[in-house]
C-alpha cells in the first residue's frame, strides 16, 4: 500500500562548508538531487569554490544550494520529482536495488545504519549557561572513551533575559553559537531550551544530567560520569 503512495522525491545532502572532508562525504555528494552548502557566512569564497569544484567533480547533475544555519526555501528541495534511480545505477553504485529478502540463501540485507551511531534529544523547561555548556561539552571530549565519540550537537537555548533564541551547535570539538535575532521569543511562548546530542554509542544518562546542570536555575555541578 504505502508503495503506492509514497517515491523518493529527492536525496538531499548538506554539506558543512567549515568541516568538509571530502573522503566522508563522497557517497552522499555521489547520491545526492540536491546538495545544500550551510554556514556560507563563516567560511572564505575561495573555500566556497573548492567545495563546489568538489562537488560538481562527483555529482555535476545535482543542483547546489548555497545557505546560512540550514535555511532554505522549501521549494528548492521539496516536491522536486529530482530521484532518478536509473541515474544511481549507472553512474553511482549498479547493485544499489540489490537486496535479499530476510531468510534469503542469497545472504542478509545491507546493513545501510551503523547501530552504534544514536542520538540523545535533551529538552528543559529552564534557562541555560551557555558559557558553563560549552565547557562542560569540551570537557566531555577528554573524558569520554574513544568509541562514545560526539560528531554533533546542536540546540535552541533559552538564556536568561534574552529576547532572542540561541542557536547552539557543534561538529567534533569545534562550536559556536550566538543570538538569532531574526527568531525571538513570542509572547506566551514556552521557553524551552532544546538539545541533541548525535554520536556513537552515546551515553543517555549522562548527557540528559549533564546538559540540566548547565540551566541558570540550578546550582552548577561537574558532571563528567
Amino acid at each position: 500500500v504505502l508503495r503506492r503512495q509514497l517515491y523518493v522525491d529527492a536525496v538531499v545532502t548538506v554539506i558543512d562548508a567549515v568541516n568538509f572532508v571530502v573522503e566522508t562525504q563522497i557517497d552522499p555528494i555521489l547520491l545526492a538531487d540536491r546538495v545544500i552548502l550551510n554556514k556560507m557566512d563563516l567560511v572564505d569564497d575561495w573555500r566556497v569554490d573548492e567545495i563546489r569544484s568538489v562537488v560538481r567533480s562527483l555529482n555535476d547533475a545535482a543542483a547546489v544550494v548555497q545557505t546560512r544555519r540550514s535555511v532554505v526555501d522549501p521549494g528548492l528541495v521539496v516536491d522536486q520529482r529530482a530521484f532518478d534511480v536509473d541515474r544511481v545505477l549507472v553512474d553511482v553504485d549498479p547493485t544499489f536495488l540489490d537486496r535479499a529478502a530476510p531468510g534469503d540463501p542469497a545472504g542478509p540485507l545491507p546493513r545501510w545504519h551503523d547501530p552504534s551511531l544514536t542520538s540523545v534529544d535533551v529538552t528543559v523547561d529552564a534557562a541555560v549557561n551557555v558559557t558553563l555548556l560549552h565547557a562542560w561539552i569540551q570537557q566531555l571530549f577528554r573524558i569520554l572513551p574513544k568509541d562514545r565519540t560526539l560528531l554533533r550537537y546542536k540546540g535552541i537555548l533559552h538564556v536568561k533575559g534574552a529576547d532572542a533564541k540561541y542557536v547552539f551547535q557543534g561538529v567534533h570539538r569545534s562550536s559556536h553559537g550566538g543570538f538569532d535575532l531574526e527568531n525571538r521569543w513570542l509572547p506566551g511562548e514556552p521557553r524551552l531550551s532544546k538539545f541533541t546530542f548525535i554520536g556513537h554509542y552515546l551515553d543517555k544518562q549522562l548527557l540528559t544530567r549533564g546538559f540540566k546542570a548547565w540551566t541558570d536555575e540550578r546550582k552548577p555541578v561537574a558532571v563528567v560520569g
